[in-house]
């Protein structure tokens, strides 16, 4: 039997036997990708949806067995298993990938006996063997471009695997800082830092790294660097505990000794004299939750373990708040709260779990420092998230989608505002029961756009009052809310891009493609709904989580015929990016053109109704830049991705007047 090695971190490469293999079609580089990645049979459907969505069912069906022939052909039938109406791989073949090495890698700790937050020197071996591994993003410089299903998991792929990436190198980073070889941990802490150069953590550790090795001139050169990348990307200055750490290198202060250490391996851990932490849970931009027992109660919790250090003392003070608040709540549907606090590490037996925010002790000595940590306790929810049990029938996404709601609306009365709405944050248990958790404890609102670590992986969900800094109230979950519904329904999220800062900026000022558009089997009054859910402006979105439950079990939520009872004014319906309901003066718009393309001169022949019917879908009086025109708009002359929707005339006709200039120079009024 051959081997085969797939390389994915970086260029696309495939290896047969030492012997790159090359294909005359991107998309059998793609198919290979998905069904390495996914190690799973698909059926021929899927395949075709992901790859040939543009194409008619049977042309999309041919590619696929083409490209099939193809790849068996080049694989001499091997790992490939074909089936009538399902594609997948052979588990048992001889087969490699980079992808696949380099999670095992670091996945390695699982077999040091620690939980996954400590670091021991195995780890640091496998570490540096993981980061080497990594080439470049997952698929990089490739792209499918009509198929934008293929691109959607390529994105998320790509940042699951910075992600990741970025975990390693602070792992690295933290163990070497541990063993004292901060020269080593410097080159790892700067590619840390290239995947993210607003992430102020890192910068820390980098200026920290620096005045440890006796090169303060370097550490304050690195303020310099952080100081002008926040200024040119976000126009801010950096935050307190930089300039404060800046100063102390500045005057030649000695800063503390690092807070980290190498643990033995199974060396346990007990946080405050009380909970015995377990295996971790899961792990975000904030914090790592761990499986943990209450020795005083004789109860297993869960424990979340967020950075005290970068939390600074105003956070750590507005998140011990919320976490009282929290704990009074009390619903079937709600996580509760159990206790918080902060670790003093020197009291625990064992070293205080550290997260992934990159904390760096501060120049200042006293408690929240070096290996101070806040923890929450709560209560522990067997199941699994939204996220990796999605629902399949629309029946089962609203009745997790109400129960969200009534979670909602019981903490908004309350006075809580969750800030952090996803689908990792909703526990589905075993008898279909959701639980919300994070109760507004994933992160303090900012007055700025990002605490850039922290925003990165939550800003899909995003509402704009949140991202602008603005006064914000319970609707911030609806719009989060409406974010989970569009994408239970649709497989896709409204809004992405490359940039977390340009997902931000579709938040703000980008129209929603309706959920209908994307999947045509949403129901009417559904899709209607999410798109209000959607409103950029919080006045527009419902009232209250009550209202969109009462929505949501309304009989006609699942009507694929029913209409909603608010008829879209047209304005509206082209803000949502399609002329719906105006089939029939778009059909005259489109026979006008077609004659002006023809030289022939376009009569007004409309009636007085569907010239005013228009006028108010298409006109935008004229004048560039204003209305739905943009920029260089001439007339009633309405464009969608660069395409002109409307007619024109030369002749003077009763319509909105205004004149206009053509391409070829002649000057022409509207009469729309």
């Amino acid at each position: 039997m051959s081997s085969l090695k797939l390389y994915l971190l970086g260029p696309p490469r495939l290896e047969r036997d030492g012997v790159p293999l090359e294909f005359d079609t991107r998309k059998i580089t793609a198919l290979i990708a998905y069904l390495a990645l996914t190690g799973e049979s698909h059926s021929r459907e899927t395949l075709i949806t992901l790859l040939w969505p543009e194409l008619e069912p049977s042309r999309a069906r041919a590619g696929l067995r083409r490209n099939l022939s193809v790849l068996k052909k080049a694989l001499d039938g091997e790992w490939l298993v074909v089936e009538r109406e399902t594609i997948g791989t052979d588990l048992n073949a001889a087969f490699w990938s980079d992808v696949d090495q380099f999670q095992k890698l670091l996945g390695a700790w699982q077999t040091h006996g620690h939980p996954q937050a400590d670091i021991c020197p195995e780890c640091l071996t496998a570490l540096a063997e993981a980061v080497e591994l990594y080439r470049g993003d997952f698929l990089e410089g490739f792209s499918l471009r009509d198929s934008p299903n293929f691109d959607d998991w390529q994105f998320f792929q790509t940042e699951s695997l910075r992600q990741e990436l970025a975990s390693a190198l602070e792992r690295l980073v933290r163990g070497h800082t541990a063993q004292g070889t901060y020269q080593a941990a410097i080159p790892y802490t700067r590619r840390w830092l290239a995947l993210d150069p607003l992430h102020e953590p890192a910068h820390r550790y980098l200026m920290s790294l620096y005045a440890w090795s006796d090169q303060r001139a370097a550490a304050l050169r690195q303020y310099g660097e952080c100081e002008r990348v926040l200024e040119e990307e976000l126009g801010v200055p950096p935050e307190g505990e930089t300039t404060q750490l800046y100063k102390a290198i500045k005057e030649q202060q000695d800063l503390p000794p690092p807070g980290e250490r190498l643990v033995a391996p199974s060396q346990a851990r007990v946080l405050n004299d009380r909970y015995r932490l377990g295996a971790e849970i899961g792990r975000g931009g904030t914090g790592v939750v761990y499986r943990a027992h209450d020795t005083l109660l004789d109860r297993d919790v869960a424990v979340k373990v967020l950075s005290a250090t970068a939390l600074g003392s105003e956070g750590r003070a507005r998140l011990m708040d919320e976490a009282q608040a929290a704990a009074k709540l009390n619903h079937p549907n709600i996580v509760g709260v159990y206790d918080a606090g902060e670790a003093d590490p020197s009291a625990s037996s064992g070293q205080v779990p550290s997260t992934s925010s990159g904390q760096v002790p501060s120049a200042s000595s006293g408690r929240g420092s070096g290996g101070a940590a806040f923890f929450i306790v709560t209560e522990l929810v067997e199941g699994e998230s939204l996220h990796a049990r999605r629902p399949e029938a629309l029946e089962d996404i609203l009745a997790i989608t109400r129960q969200v709601c009534a979670a909602l609306e019981h903490a908004h009365t309350h006075g809580m505002v969750h800030r952090d709405l996803k689908p990792e944050n909703v526990i589905i248990t075993a008898d279909g029961t959701a639980k919300l958790t994070d109760f507004g404890l994933a992160r303090p609102v900012a007055s700025r756009i990002t605490s850039e670590g922290a925003i990165v992986g939550t800003v899909f969900y995003l509402a704009p009052e949140l991202a602008l800094g603005k006064d914000f109230n319970g609707r911030a979950d609806l719009y989060a809310l409406g974010v989970m519904l569009y994408e239970l329904t649709t497989s896709c999220l409204p809004f992405t891009a490359d940039d977390p800062m340009a997902v931000i900026s579709q938040h703000l000022y980008a129209p929603v493609v309706p959920p209908r558009a994307r999947n045509a089997e949403t129901p009417p009054v559904l899709d209607a709904l999410i798109v209000d859910l959607l409103s950029k402006d919080p006045d527009d979105r419902p009232a209250s989580a009550t209202e969109v439950q009462h929505i949501l079990g309304a009989p006609d939520i699942l009507d694929k015929e029913a209409t909603p009872a608010e008829e879209l004014s047209t304005l509206k319906r082209i803000g949502r990016g399609r002329l719906v309901g105006r089939e029939h003066e778009l059909g005259e718009a489109r026979a006008l053109w077609n004659r002006a393309l023809a030289g022939e001169r376009a009569e007004p022949c409309w009636s007085a109704a569907s010239r005013a019917s228009a006028r108010r879908a298409w006109c935008a009086n004229g004048d560039p830049g204003a209305g739905l025109g943009g920029p260089g708009a001439a007339g009633c002359l309405l464009r969608r991705g660069g395409r002109a929707l409307c007619t024109i005339r030369s002749n003077p006709a009763p319509g909105c007047g205004k004149q206009f200039q053509r391409r070829n120079g002649t000057a022409g009024i509207c009469a729309g």
